[in-house]
C-alpha cells in the first residue's frame, strides 16, 4: 500500500514538474516583461534542461531496440512530422489572408522542405520552433537506451558509466561545440552540442530519480536560489540558449545557472505534490509535449482576434517577422490561452481516438463472433 502511494506521489510530481516547466516555455516565447518579471531565474536558464531532467528520472533500461525505435517513430517522429506539417498549413493560410511574415515552411518538394527544416534548425517553421527539442529528445532516449544496453552488457553496469560518459560529453560539448558552430554555422554541429547537453541533464535525471524527494529540501531550495540571485547580480549569469548553442557565461556558470533552476522548479512541484491533488496542473504536465507543439499557433490566433478588435494591425507588426503581440493588458490570456486551448484540444483527441478505438474493437468482436 505504501508502495502504491509513493508511486502515485512520484507520479504527481513528475506532471507537476512538467506543468510548471511548460508554463516557463509560454512565458519564454512571451515578449519582454514576463520575462522581466522572472528576472533571477528567467526560463532560457532551464526551462529545456528541465525536460531533460524529468525525462532522465523516468526511464527505464533494458529495453529491447525494436520497441525503443518502435516508440521514437510513433511518438516523436511521426508526431513531428504530422504536426510541423498541419501547422505549416495553417501558417501558409494566415499568411496568405493576413499578410504574415511566417516564412513559408512548405516550400518545395519533400527533400526541400527536409532539407531546409534541418539547415534552419525547423526555426523556418515560425509556429512550431520547438520541434527542434523533440528531435533532439528522440535522440537522446535512443542513445541512452543504446549506450546502458552495452554497458550492462560489457561491463554488467547500465548506470554510472552511462552517466559518467554523458556528463563528460555535456561539459565538452558545452566547452568547445558553441564556438565551433558560431563559426561554421554547420546545423550538425549545433545538433550534436544539442543531444550532448540534453543527454547530460537526461543522465542527472537518472542519477537523481531513486532518491528525489530525498534530495529536494528546503535548504537545496534556498541555496540554488540564493546562488541564482548572487550570479544574476553579479553579472555573470545570463539566459542562454540551448537551441542554438550559445553558452555566453560558460561551461560552469551555466550549467550552474541551468542545475539550481532545475532544483527550484522540482522543489516547488514536489510542495504541490506532497500537499495538494490538482486535476487541471496534472492534466497540463501530462499534456505538455501537446502545449509545447501548439501554443505559438495559440498565440497567432489571439493575435488575429485582437487585431480584427481594432488593437493593433497585425499585418504591419508583424511586417519583419511574426512576434506575438506585445501588450501587458493581454499577457495573462496569452498565458492562459497558451496553456488551455492546447490542453482542450488534446482531451478532445483523446477521447475520439479512444471512441474511434473502441468502435473498431467492438466491430472486431462482433465479425469474430458471427463467423463461422
Amino acid at each position: 500500500m505504501t508502495n502504491n502511494i509513493e508511486k502515485e506521489r512520484f507520479s504527481l510530481f513528475v506532471d507537476y514538474s512538467k506543468a510548471i516547466g511548460i508554463l516557463a516555455v509560454i512565458l519564454g516565447h512571451l515578449p519582454n516583461v514576463p520575462m522581466l518579471t522572472f528576472n533571477f531565474i528567467t526560463p532560457y536558464m532551464y526551462h529545456m534542461p528541465l525536460f531533460f531532467f524529468i525525462g532522465g528520472m523516468l526511464f527505464r533500461p533494458g529495453k529491447k531496440l525494436t520497441h525503443v525505435l518502435k516508440k521514437v517513430f510513433t511518438q516523436y517522429v511521426l508526431y513531428t512530422v504530422v504536426t510541423y506539417v498541419i501547422i505549416g498549413l495553417i501558417s501558409n493560410f494566415a499568411a496568405s489572408q493576413f499578410g504574415l511574415n511566417l516564412s513559408n515552411p512548405l516550400f518545395g518538394d519533400i527533400s526541400n522542405i527536409i532539407k531546409k527544416a534541418f539547415l534552419s534548425n525547423m526555426h523556418n517553421n515560425k509556429l512550431f520552433m520547438v520541434a527542434w527539442f523533440l528531435v533532439a529528445y528522440a535522440i537522446v532516449y535512443v542513445l541512452t537506451n543504446i549506450i546502458t544496453t552495452l554497458t550492462t552488457r560489457i561491463f554488467k553496469e547500465d548506470k554510472f558509466i552511462y552517466i559518467a560518459i554523458s556528463i563528460v560529453l555535456g561539459l565538452l560539448a558545452v566547452a568547445y561545440l558553441p564556438q565551433l558552430y558560431a563559426s561554421t554555422k554547420m546545423q550538425s554541429l549545433n545538433l550534436l552540442c544539442q543531444v550532448l547537453v540534453g543527454m547530460m541533464f537526461y543522465s542527472l535525471g537518472y542519477l537523481l530519480k531513486d532518491n528525489t524527494f530525498k534530495f529536494l529540501t528546503i535548504y537545496g531550495f534556498i541555496i540554488s536560489f540564493s546562488i541564482v540571485v548572487f550570479l544574476v547580480k553579479l553579472g555573470v549569469l545570463s539566459m542562454f540558449f540551448m537551441s542554438w548553442s550559445k553558452y555566453p557565461n560558460g561551461v560552469m556558470v551555466s550549467m550552474t545557472g541551468a542545475f539550481c533552476g532545475i532544483y527550484c522548479i522540482l522543489y516547488l512541484a514536489k510542495l504541490l505534490a506532497c500537499t495538494e491533488y490538482n486535476n487541471l496542473i496534472r492534466l497540463i504536465g501530462s499534456s505538455s509535449k501537446s502545449i509545447m507543439s501548439w501554443h505559438m499557433l495559440t498565440f497567432l490566433c489571439l493575435d488575429i482576434i485582437i487585431s480584427k478588435m481594432g488593437y493593433f494591425d497585425i499585418s504591419k507588426y508583424n511586417r519583419a517577422g511574426y512576434k506575438s503581440y506585445n501588450n501587458p493588458n493581454f499577457w495573462l490570456l496569452y498565458i492562459f490561452a497558451g496553456l488551455l486551448v492546447p490542453l482542450a484540444f488534446s482531451q478532445v483527441y483523446q477521447l475520439i481516438r479512444k471512441i474511434i478505438m473502441r468502435t473498431i474493437l467492438s466491430i472486431s468482436n462482433q465479425r469474430q463472433q458471427t463467423s463461422p
